[in-house]
């Protein structure tokens, strides 16, 4: 396979004029060949997808707004925000985005006060509670907003000055156990749900089969 790879990396390279095409059959072979190495512990998941996310945002979509749907971890501009992380672990996807696109990247983040989080199923991971505790952001914008759904931008100085203010020093953002993170820089915003549920496919399935219908 790896002499395959070679092959049409060589074709490549004889093109007289390398264009979109040439660099989408580019990205390509990269993907595949990453997932191929992947089996050997050759391969760093996060910069490959970072490499992904560049290829559509300079080549496909330069002047289009993108917006990517990942684990909240993987977008993390900087996972050392996260007290709990290993300062040996590989960085994140978004620690390659944030570098190269400043502040034209925006990372929003997803938490809950309580309810049941996880996919049902997945993994076994499904049907854990998430609760807001003393010193979160979560159990700060339950108690003060009384809303269902809120946001709270972190470039806000008046979010910032609310953070340092009530010692807000720990999230839901990236599992259903409180960590302690700097909360006023490890994302951008914060997308609030006064509870969350586990997803029902079957319902969901029921639903999209009746607009079939329609």
């Amino acid at each position: 396979m790896n002499e395959k790879f070679k092959e049409i990396r060589f074709a490549l390279q004889t093109l007289e004029h390398k264009t979109g095409y040439y660099s989408y059959w580019e990205q390509l072979i990269n993907n595949l060949e990453s997932r191929y190495r992947m089996n050997y512990q050759k391969s760093n998941r996060d910069r490959d997808m970072a490499k992904g996310v560049e290829y559509l945002a300079d080549i496909e979509f330069p002047d289009k707004k993108i917006i990517l749907w990942a684990a909240t971890i993987h977008l993390l501009g900087d996972k050392k925000d996260i007290a709990s992380i290993s300062k040996q672990q590989k960085q994140g996807t978004g620690y390659y985005l944030k570098n190269k696109y400043k502040e034209t990247y925006y990372h929003l983040a997803f938490i809950p006060a309580s309810g049941t989080v996880g996919l049902k199923g997945y993994l076994g991971i499904g049907k854990k509670n998430a609760k807001a505790v003393k010193g979160s952001i979560e159990k700060y914008i339950r108690d003060n907003t009384k809303q269902d759904y809120a946001f709270m931008s972190m470039k806000s100085l008046v979010s910032q000055d609310i953070i340092k203010e009530n010692n807000i020093n720990k999230s839901l953002l990236i599992g259903t156990t409180q960590n302690r993170v700097n909360v006023a820089n490890v994302v951008d915003g914060y997308f609030y749900m006064k509870e969350e549920y586990i997803p029902q496919f079957s319902i969901r399935r029921k639903l999209w089969e009746e607009s079939r219908k329609e």
